[in-house]
């Protein structure tokens, strides 16, 4: 998935998929207004962003191999290098917390 439909994928399931600063973008413009981020535990809010992201939720395609494009391919690859390197952030801190 690329951070245009992680966003989407969050906003309808309200699960955090991908980059907030992305999600967070994403919910303010198709909200049309700014959102903050204690609006996020309020549940009508939360069904209203369900609800306006809901005809970008349903017009996802699922992609199979072959239809990917070299930019979708460098932006997952660019995707899971930053998680590989927030893992090995936290490993690093652990080790360190444990004298290891």
């Amino acid at each position: 998935m690329n951070e245009r439909e992680c966003a989407i994928v969050s906003a309808y399931t309200g699960i955090l998929c991908g980059e907030f600063n992305t999600y967070h973008k994403y919910i303010e413009k198709i909200m049309g207004r700014p959102i903050y981020t204690h609006e996020l535990a309020d549940k009508a809010v939360m069904q209203d962003i369900k609800n306006a992201s809901y005809n970008d939720f349903i017009n996802l395609k699922p992609k199979t191999y072959g239809e990917d494009t070299i930019e979708d391919i460098i932006s997952e690859l660019t995707e899971l290098h930053r998680q590989e390197q927030i893992l090995l952030n936290r490993l690093e801190y652990k080790l360190k917390e444990n004298n290891l």
